[in-house]
């Protein structure tokens, strides 16, 4: 063995490579699958960590130190990761070798014998080794086996020999060298039970003999735990800026001792809500604390990996030589559930299936603790004496301190930094992964970063982990992407994703489960799965059910990628933009057009059910806004026209005008200026301008839209007609209520010409000229037309109809206002015991009935008895309207009137006044009418 093994090793390297450049050889081409790069890194670290426990015996502190010390940068610019040549591995890490020097504590014989940089490179490739043992890094073991011949022959798998995979020397002989064993025996005294005994190998090419046989390895001494604790695995390092979150208390107290304390703690979450931070977090205070004896970390995305990290440990800590790993693990469990044992915590970071730990849970046991993180949903994380977190996004007020935690607080970056952590969703990861790229921009803000986001100009896949300020191995759209991988397994084959992408059109808010089960949302489902899977058409249909979308979403859930409870699924704005990234024009047509459907379907009516009416406008606004031209052609969707109405008809009329005003852009780029739906669209758009207050803008639009119909679309074209109704209204509501006399006066006989008289808008149309005759005050020309309009409504609408019972009030109202207040009582009273018999007694209709009943009895001269009746009626008005309802208030108002009027005492009309009026300022603002109405009325009781 040649004394410096380290300049062996420099010198091989060098030579290797420079046979490499003079042959032409194919360079190894780099390693692209995650799932190999993280197998590599790990084994990097480990390597690194094992040789520190030799190179420090004892010093568990200083041991935790080495692999941050080694490995600075990007985990993508780390020895081998990146996919360089095999011998770079030697000639990448001779930076290490004064460091390592410096570090080295052991005798002088022993840093002679076993120089500490080829010390780690050899517990490197025994860690690769080991790895290609699980499957998980064969690719680049061969690497190094058939460029190098460094570590002897590759396992033979049944992997290797499906692939047919080379595995041996390889392309070692062309350098002209053969193979050479170069045994380490690290026996050293001062790390007592850690090391001894331990044989580490490294095989090196040089001019010699064949290989000589190895000699197996001795097995540890199981540790002595009275020496000292044990860490297995390593704590990952805490992200810089955390954020304490409830899930950190919840852990720790479901953790603590006593005797209602659970023994499993189960973190559940989508990716990148920083369940393994979560879990970091307890250990690292658990381990500092002196709290444990025993402490282990296993990266338990596989069940192989478990079982590989529990085998290792047997070998620690029970003897066991860790030949069969199942066994090995059974040995280590067993130690475990020992009363008698040490303190021990296990954490098993990233499980993505519960069936994995099937005969490999930890013991319940009084004197342990076990930390699951997963993506993963399940009920069976359950148990008596388990507890389970669901770990969600950030809330705004810590996303809002992370980030200026990160950028700075006074930092020009930190602007707009609410919006942007809006847009990502709070979501942990993304925060951190941005506000390091963020910070690495020369004068970027969360502002800047928010309008690319919304451009498309950068999104989670351009976020890279070496960028962000922990040592998080994976970027946001990784992390996303593995979990939506893990549905590909479901049945039928590509209904999980085809329902990610529908939902990513719609909003992440709320989404009703019965848009996703509805028949032509189904059969969109169904033709996309077939020409994404190259099927015939028509073959996923047949398996393709609403209890198959149930299961499907029910799959989503348990990989956390959507929340669903109540009927109602929720999705992450990020798995969204994810999920959309790659949807052809071709889905998204079918999809936006199954969906508008369905939503203009189960839109309900009125006030049915205004929860529902609230998820689908936000559900169709989204759809609006990524597939309008989906969606507008020769037949305008109705759904369209619903979202708007509907903001108008929630008491959001502007909202309603600047929508309309949008679509009208959209409308007149596809369909053209004079289309007969963007006609409409200027319509809605006026007709909501005047009931936002604009009356006056309303009336010109009306006019322009008027004149621009007869134009295009004729004189005697319904929505001619229309337009010049809406024109009549909004100029009698802009206050010009003779000129919509003089408008309908002239409109009724063209709706007579065109439509007959018998036709619904006639009626309508005969209805508004009346009402606005009486509000212009001509109530005796306006009774006579309503006299005539009633057995009309009657007998073509029917007796009950509202329209037809809303003229029955009129006519009582116009007898009131001309003084025959007889003859208007008995009219509400005859309208009263019918809207009773139709409507029910706690109608809102009965209920103005009784209100207008009342106040012509007062008006009539009967105070006392008005009085009765507005007493009668409040408490009613309260339970069925709200006490804040403009009626209520001014039934309040109405009885303190008449009450004062029939008793003559001011003093309680002054007090009742007092009070009424807080209420309405409260309610209605000060500014508003009926705050003037009750405030000179409470002047008036003031003398």
């Amino acid at each position: 063995m040649p004394e410096d093994l380290t300049d062996e090793l420099l010198s091989w390297a060098k030579e290797q490579l420079e046979v490499d450049r003079e042959s032409a050889a194919p360079r190894i081409e780099p390693i692209r699958a995650v799932s190999v790069q993280v197998g590599i890194r790990t084994a990097v670290q480990e390597g690194i960590a094992a040789a520190a426990t030799v190179l420090l015996p004892g010093d568990i502190e200083r041991q935790e130190l080495i692999p941050g010390l080694l490995l600075t940068g990007s985990a993508l610019t780390w020895p081998l990761v990146d996919g360089t040549h095999p011998a770079d591995l030697v000639l990448r890490t001779a930076g290490w070798a004064n460091l390592l020097r410096a570090l080295d504590t052991r005798p002088a014989i022993a840093q002679r014998d076993a120089p500490a940089l080829a010390m780690v490179c050899a517990e490197i490739l025994e860690r690769l080794r080991r790895a290609d043992e699980r499957g998980a890094v064969g690719l680049a073991w061969r690497h190094f086996v058939e460029r190098t011949g460094i570590g002897g022959p590759a396992p033979q798998t049944s992997h290797h020999a499906a692939s047919g995979a080379a595995a041996g020397p390889g392309n070692g002989a062309a350098t002209g060298m053969e193979h050479h064993d170069a045994r380490f025996q690290l026996d050293n005294p001062q790390a007592h039970n850690l090391i001894q005994g331990q044989t580490v190998q490294v095989h090196l090419p040089q001019q010699s003999s064949p290989p000589a046989a190895t000699a197996p390895a001795v097995p540890l001494r199981p540790h002595n735990f009275k020496r000292g604790p044990l860490l297995l695995g390593r704590i990952p390092p805490l992200a810089a800026a955390r954020q304490e979150r409830p899930a950190d208390q919840a852990v720790a107290a479901a953790l603590a001792d006593g005797p209602n304390a659970m023994v499993c703690q189960v973190v559940s979450g989508m990716a990148g809500t920083g369940k393994t931070q979560i879990a970091a977090a307890y250990a690292r205070q658990r381990w500092d604390s002196s709290a444990l004896q025993l402490m282990v970390w296993v990266t338990a995305d596989s069940r192989a990996s478990i079982t590989a990290a529990f085998a290792e440990a047997a070998v620690r800590v029970c003897g066991s030589d860790g030949a069969d790993q199942e066994r090995a693990a059974t040995e280590f469990l067993d130690w475990l559930d020992r009363p008698t044992g040490p303190r021990w915590l296990i954490v098993l970071d990233g499980v993505t299936e519960p069936k994995h730990l099937v005969g490999l849970w930890p013991p319940e046991s009084s004197h342990g603790r076990t930390v699951i993180t997963t993506r993963i949903r399940s009920a069976s994380w359950r148990g008596a004496r388990r507890a389970v977190v669901d770990v969600g996004s950030f809330t705004p007020e810590d996303a809002a301190a992370y980030l200026s935690d990160q950028l700075g607080q006074r930092s020009k970056r930190i602007k707009g930094a609410a919006d942007l952590s809006q847009a990502l969703g709070h979501l942990p990861l993304a925060l951190a992964q941005v506000a390091a790229f963020i910070h690495n921009q020369p004068d970027l803000t969360c502002d800047d970063y928010r309008q690319m986001l919304a451009a498309g100009t950068v999104g989670p896949d351009d976020l890279c982990p070496g960028t962000a300020f922990d040592d998080y191995p994976h970027s946001l759209a990784e992390s996303l992407q593995r979990s939506i991988e893990l549905t590909e397994h479901h049945r039928p084959s590509g209904l999980c994703l085809g329902l990610l992408r529908l939902m990513s059109l719609l909003d992440p808010a709320g989404i009703p489960i019965a848009l996703l089960r509805s028949d032509p949302v189904i059969e969109a489902l169904a033709a996309d799965i077939d020409r994404t899977e190259g099927r015939t058409e028509g073959r996923t249909g047949a398996l393709l059910t609403a209890w198959a979308v149930n299961t499907a979403v029910g799959r989503l859930h348990q990989l956390s990628l959507v929340d669903s409870e109540g009927g109602v699924v929720r999705i992450h704005p990020l798995v969204q933009r994810l999920a959309l990234k790659d949807l052809p024009a071709e889905s998204r047509g079918g999809y936006a057009r199954a969906l508008a459907d369905t939503m203009a379907a189960l839109w309900p009516s009125g006030d049915d059910d205004l929860d529902l009416e609230a998820m689908l406008g936000a559900c169709g606004m989204r759809l609006r806004e990524l597939a309008a031209p989906d969606l507008i052609g020769e037949n305008a969707h109705d759904l369209f026209f619903n979202l708007g109405n509907s903001l108008g008809m929630r008491n959001r009329p502007a909202e309603a005008t600047a929508y309309f005003d949008r679509l009208e852009v959209d409308f007149t780029r596809t369909l053209g200026f004079e289309h007969v739906h963007t006609l409409g669209v200027r319509g809605r758009s006026a007709w909501w301008r005047a009931k936002a207050g604009d009356a006056d803008g309303a009336v010109a639009a009306f006019e322009e839209l008027v004149l621009d119909r007869l134009r295009i679309l004729g004189p005697d074209h319904s929505a001619t007609l229309m337009g010049r109704d809406d024109l009549a209204w909004v100029r009698g509501e802009a206050g010009d209520a003779a000129g919509a006399v003089a408008d309908y006066a002239a409109l009724v006989p063209d709706w007579i010409r065109a439509f007959g008289p018998d036709d619904s808008r006639t009626l309508d149309a005969r209805a508004f000229l009346a009402a606005w005759r009486k509000t212009s005050g001509d109530q005796a020309t306006a009774l006579l037309e309503l006299e005539h309009l009633l057995p009309d409504q009657a007998r073509v609408l029917g007796p009950d109809n509202p329209d037809t019972l809303t003229t029955r009030s009129e006519i009582g109202e116009c007898l009131g206002e001309t003084e025959n207040y007889e003859a208007a009582i008995a009219a509400h009273e005859e309208l009263l015991a019918i809207k009773t018999r139709v409507f029910g007694v706690d109608h809102p209709s009965a209920l103005d009935t009784r209100f207008k009943h009342a106040r012509w009895l007062g008006l009539g001269g009967d105070a006392a008895g008005a009085a009765s009746e507005y007493a009668a009626l409040v408490p009613d008005q309260i339970r069925v309207l709200g006490p804040d309802h403009e009626d209520t208030l001014l039934a309040r108002n109405n009885l303190t009137h008449f009450r004062s009027a029939a008793t003559g005492d001011m003093a309680e009309a002054t007090a009742a006044y007092t009070e009424l009026l807080i209420d309405v300022e409260r309610a209605l603002g000060p500014d508003h009418p009926r705050a003037e109405l009750v405030r000179g009325n409470l002047a008036a009781s003031q003398g």
